[in-house]
């Protein structure tokens, strides 16, 4: 064997050995490996390149039909939705960008003349399809079950070329057959093999971002000093759990690898954006370095990175109290807003919901309460249902959102100057009847300042109403029916507030 045979047959096993990328295989159920492009690039009028540096566009077929030794016959793929960005190129067995191999894959090593392919009809730039004429090695010829690879432009050197170009993010299809005369394989009739169609390379996302609620020091905000997470010496709480990082195995159309980072989907001012209740003076923790900043009016908060992101895994989003204002009970949701990469550009990823801040205990409200001082007449009543004694508290809001908080034991019934009610409100007890103007009175004693207001139409506004106990769970898990569907009937483990009305209007809650 000469020296340059011996270079061709080493350069071939070398490129076949170990190889890790993605290999599409049309004899098997599942379609082997098919790669995956970023969905994040944007796809051009003209269509967009993609390099196959990295062999992701390799394709494997069993030849299904065997070939006598030096005997000539024609292979055709067909790729409808895909045309070429660089021209074909045959040569001896590996050379090119068509190899003959054994079913185990491994490079035929003919004894005598090496198998050959030639382009004979398409294969050049612009074209979804090629005709190849092979010539069979000696002696064995070409078995059926040997096996033909397809490698455009890589050329067994990871030449950094455009291979092929896409004008939708559709999944490609690519289809082989074998044909005894090349008039055959022009008008793919009477093929000696196939045809075999699968899928040939597709797109989806090459960013992972998603959230869960934390599970561990998920602690509550105590219902009895809301100013306070439950324990005297707590100051947080874990949220939710954030990710964000680059896919693995999903590729770069302009280069044909996977990124090494996140760097080449976002870029510097990336910004994460979490909308819930920031009241109390919570503040979360950094990312990356880069500081939370809270909103004027602390309904919402950003992240914005100075540099481009690296990602991080499961990061956990704590917020902390200075323990000074009182807290509200919120839901948190994410929206991350990227920059563009060095490859690509993300739109806005929207996580929704990934965390809660609750009250411990639980609790309920009523959210019409009539005007205080009027002709309608409302009455409350809370209980208890649950086998455990605690403190209730209350926080009462105006149209105008203006907010009070204050113990139930503010709260006086009976004629003035009225009897206060007992913090605590025990096991399985109720309150008497309160009165809407024992409620406001209790709330003007909390704050001066609070008034149900007029609201645009020059009329009177009303109030609303949370009452929490520190006992019981607003917590849903076992709650539900065999269906998986929550239960229509009152949860009987936290507190109620239930209304009624003296006159025409009315309202139970």
């Amino acid at each position: 064997m000469s020296l340059n045979k011996k270079l061709l047959v080493l350069a071939i096993a070398s490129a076949f050995s170990g190889a890790s990328h993605a290999v599409v295989d049309l004899n098997t159920a599942a379609n082997g490996v098919t790669p995956s492009f970023a969905s994040e690039v944007t796809v051009p009028s003209g269509g967009i390149s993609i390099s196959n540096a990295q062999a992701a566009l390799e394709v494997r077929v069993t030849a299904g039909f065997g070939v006598s030794s030096l005997a000539i016959r024609f292979i055709r793929f067909d790729f409808p939705g895909t045309t070429l960005a660089t021209a074909l190129s045959g040569g001896t067995n590996g050379a090119g960008d068509f190899t003959l191999t054994d079913k185990d894959n491994a490079p035929i090593i003919a004894a005598g003349p090496a198998p050959s392919f030639t382009v004979v009809s398409g294969g050049n730039v612009g074209d979804n399809y090629v005709i190849v004429q092979v010539t069979a090695g000696t002696p064995a010829g070409i078995l059926p079950t040997d096996r033909f690879v397809f490698r455009p432009a890589f050329t067994n050197g990871g030449v950094a070329k455009n291979a092929v170009k896409a004008t939708t993010k559709d999944t490609q299809t690519i289809k082989y057959a074998l044909y005894e005369f090349g008039g055959n394989a022009n008008t793919q009739v009477t093929p000696l093999s196939g045809p075999v169609t699968g899928n040939w390379y597709t797109w989806t996302s090459g960013v992972t971002a998603s959230c869960a609620a934390s599970t561990t020091n998920a602690n509550r905000i105590d219902a009895t000093n809301a100013k306070n997470f439950l324990g005297s010496s707590t100051t947080f709480s874990d949220i939710f759990d954030l990710t964000i990082t680059r896919k693995n195995g999903v590729y770069l159309p302009s280069t044909g690898a996977v990124p090494a980072s996140l760097t080449a989907y976002m870029g510097a001012n990336t910004t994460i954006k979490t909308t819930g209740s920031l009241v109390g003076a919570l503040s979360f923790n950094t990312l990356e370095g880069n500081a939370f900043i809270v909103d004027a009016n602390k309904t919402s908060g950003t992240w914005t990175f100075a540099a481009a992101p690296n990602g991080f895994l499961a990061t956990t989003i704590r917020a902390t109290t200075t323990n000074a204002v009182a807290m509200v009970a919120s839901n948190y949701d994410v929206l991350i807003t990227p920059t563009a990469g060095t490859d690509a550009t993300v739109s806005p990823i929207n996580l929704n919901t990934c965390g809660t801040l609750k009250f411990s205990g639980s609790s309920d409200r009523v959210d019409f309460v009539v005007t205080p001082g009027t002709g309608n007449k409302q009455l409350f009543r809370i209980t208890n249902p649950t086998g455990t004694s605690g403190p209730v508290n209350f926080t009462v809001w105006n149209d105008a959102g203006a907010k009070v908080d204050f113990p139930l034991s503010a709260v006086k019934v009976g004629p003035a100057p009225g009897v206060a009610l007992p913090l605590v409100l025990n096991a399985q007890a109720s309150t008497p009847l309160i009165t809407t103007e024992a409620i406001y009175a209790a709330a003007q004693a909390a704050n001066a300042a609070f008034t149900v207001g007029t609201n645009a139409d020059g009329v009177a506004g009303r109030l609303r109403i949370e009452a929490r106990g520190d006992f019981g769970d607003d917590a849903l898990d076992g709650n539900f029916t065999k269906g998986g569907k929550p239960l229509a009937a009152r949860l009987k483990d936290g507190i109620y507030i239930q209304a009624v009305t003296t006159s025409a209007l009315y309202q139970s809650h």
